[in-house]
């Protein structure tokens, strides 16, 4: 576990040096987290589900979660599934534009079953199908069910105008430019986003698989041809790396094979005080629930399920484009998976004793 500290430090340390010269910032009433100064906030929560927590740096700060937030959504909407209340291939009202990632779409322009707007949202993160879907199942339930399962810091912020909420994964057009608080108005911590992720671990079946399918990750990889978040080519890389000398390549896959990792992540920019946006403030985040399986030495073979998630609020860089040019953003996306890789060596130490 002392091992297992160290690495989660060292990773921490990584995030925290991006090129970040903020003021210190204070979301609502939240208290001044660890990591407060010039260098913005940092955080990162790993716990195991149904078991103890392993790491926790700034786990209840509230911050912008951006698209992180659109799991609460798919939630919901299982939860209603269960209920009896509706199914997923049933038609929904729905939106779609050229540009799944704008944030201009507020009507209803086509249908689509609730299934396929979930996946486009968990999976390719499509601002328009979630507006579609906040709108369907009411902003206001969606804050209530949050609290319901006992989330403490997540909002989806409620105003007058159309539609009567701000989108997740957009900004606010009324926020405070000199003081932004938070870009868009919508909040949550860690420990509430992983909370989400926990709760559909435990959907019993078929409900759970059935949402872990429409999200990216290992199965969308499997499905679609690629992860558009990334994730499941870097576990594999670390597995890779982490493997033991004279571990065999077939071994190796065996334990791939019984990974699986799902995942949401977000974020949210804001060209602050400057025209030409040269000064660009980021919120960026990564939540993800991944099985890893473990083998004792008698040949027992076993798994355990994580949550974890981390962070960088209001950070600055010079560049307000996304992609790869973005050395801030790349500095932050290219350590995304990092938080498994000391659970990944311990498992891949005894891996050799079992024949999966």
């Amino acid at each position: 576990m002392f091992k297992l500290l160290k690495r989660h430090l060292a990773f921490i340390s990584v995030i925290s040096v991006l090129p970040i010269f903020i003021a210190t910032p204070t979301l609502g009433a939240s208290p001044s987290p660890k990591g407060d100064s010039t260098k913005g906030v940092t955080g990162l929560f790993i716990k195991e589900v149904a078991g103890a927590e392993i790491t926790s740096l700034n786990s209840d700060y509230a911050f912008d979660p951006a698209s992180s937030l659109k799991a609460l959504v798919a939630l919901y909407a299982f939860n209603q599934i269960i209920s009896g209340k509706i199914n997923l291939e049933q038609t929904i009202p729905s939106i779609t534009s050229s540009n799944p990632h704008g944030c201009s779409k507020f009507k209803s322009n086509t249908t689509e079953t609730l299934q396929q707007a979930i996946k486009q949202m968990m999976q390719i993160s499509d601002n328009d199908r979630t507006t579609a879907l906040i709108k369907y199942f009411n902003a206001k339930k969606l804050n209530a069910f949050a609290k319901s399962i006992g989330l403490k810091k997540t909002t989806i912020k409620l105003v007058q105008v159309k539609p009567g909420f701000i989108p997740i994964g957009c900004v606010d057009p009324k926020f405070d430019q000199n003081d932004p608080k938070t870009v868009s108005g919508n909040y949550s911590s860690l420990r509430d986003l992983t909370k989400i992720w926990e709760t559909a671990s435990n959907l019993k079946e078929p409900f759970r698989q059935q949402f872990m399918n429409l999200t990216a990750g290992r199965e969308m990889f499997e499905t679609e041809g690629y992860d558009y978040s990334g994730i499941w080519s870097e576990i594999v890389k670390i597995s890779r790396e982490e493997a033991p000398v004279g571990l065999s390549s077939i071994k190796v896959g065996q334990f791939l094979n019984l990974i699986h990792s799902n995942t949401k992540g977000g974020s949210n920019s804001l060209c602050y005080k400057t025209a030409n946006c040269t000064n660009v403030r980021w919120w960026v985040s990564i939540i993800n629930l991944t099985t890893i399986p473990y083998c004792s030495s008698d040949g027992g073979l076993s798994s355990r399920t994580y949550v974890w998630g981390y962070f960088s609020a209001k950070f600055n860089s010079n560049s307000a484009i996304y992609e790869e040019a973005n050395p801030a953003l790349t500095s932050f996306f290219r350590v995304r998976a990092e938080p498994l890789r000391e659970l990944i060596r311990n498992s891949l130490n005894n891996w050799e004793f079992c024949s999966a």
